[in-house]
Order: C-alpha cells, then sequence, then structure tokens
C-alpha cells in the first residue's frame, strides 16, 4: 500500500524531520537554493541556478549594516559586477532583518548599489556557509561548485580575471 505525504499530512500525522543541513566546503556542490526577502528586486525569490545561469562565477558576500569593511566592499563589488556583467554574479547576503537591510540601502543612495542582489533574513544560506567574520566571499564556479572562502581583501579585478 502506498500512502502519499499529502495524506499523512492531511490525517494530522506528524510532518517527516527535515534533513540537517550540512555546512559546505570548497570542493563541495552547492544544492539547488533559492534566496527570498530580496531587498532591490521586485520578484520575491531567486534561484541558485537562474544566479549563475550564463555566468562562470558567483560570489556570495555576507555582511551587516554595522561592519565598516562590509560597506566598503559593497560599493566594489557593484562595481566589479558592473564591469564583469556577462560573467560575474553576486548575491550580498545580509545579517540583518529585512528592515533594517531595507532602511540601511534607502539611507544610503551615495552606495549606488544596482548591479547586485541583496536579501536579508536568511538562516539557511548561513547554516550551509557558517562563518565565523564578515565580510566574508563564497566563490561559486558555474558548476555550483565551491572554490574560494575569501575576506574582503581578495575581492579585486585581478583575482575576478584569474577565476
Amino acid at each position: 500500500m502506498i500512502i502519499s505525504l499529502s495524506g499523512i499530512l492531511e490525517k494530522g500525522y506528524a510532518q517527516p524531520a527535515m534533513p540537517e543541513i550540512r555546512g559546505l566546503e570548497i570542493g563541495d556542490t552547492v544544492p539547488g537554493l533559492f534566496f527570498t526577502k530580496l531587498i532591490n528586486q521586485t520578484g520575491n525569490q531567486v534561484r541558485i541556478s537562474d544566479l549563475l545561469k550564463g555566468k562562470n562565477l558567483l560570489i556570495i558576500n555576507f555582511w551587516a549594516t554595522w561592519c565598516v569593511p562590509c560597506i566598503r566592499e559593497l560599493p566594489l563589488l557593484d562595481s566589479i559586477k558592473s564591469a564583469y556583467s556577462n560573467t560575474l554574479a553576486v548575491l550580498a547576503v545580509s545579517h540583518n532583518d529585512s528592515l533594517t537591510a531595507t532602511n540601511f540601502a534607502n539611507r544610503h543612495p551615495e552606495m549606488k548599489i544596482k548591479n547586485i542582489l541583496i536579501t536579508s533574513d536568511d538562516s539557511v544560506i548561513s547554516k550551509y556557509f557558517p562563518h565565523r567574520g564578515i565580510p566574508e566571499n563564497v566563490w561559486i564556479d558555474k558548476n555550483r561548485v565551491v572554490k574560494y572562502v575569501t575576506g574582503g581583501n581578495e575581492i579585486n579585478e585581478r583575482n575576478i580575471n584569474m577565476f
């Protein structure tokens, strides 16, 4: 006898446990994640496969509104993304809640962040990429393989070109 998952849930049985998320390391393949709570895009979610479509590199940048090096790095990432728009995608993941990150972006139009996506309130992505410090950047290739995990000093045109 086959019982569908929806039949079990409709009858009030316990939901199956979600598998524990294991932090990814260099060489691991990133699962088919999607990101919600996008601050500077009209859509409500984007998939990692959409970000990598036609690109050679995705940089996931972890930052916070209170982190001065992070704030300096965001415009740099934005300008590099603009210069390498055909080969590079950038997703900036804020440690702040959506309201704080949105208010920060609105209060600082001089940062001119228009080429990178910004998301916040994401507990899942932080579980896949656990980190102790920020800014931190995860470099992912077109096959969704984690290639590097770096601090902010490694974000420059030379390293983008070498990748």
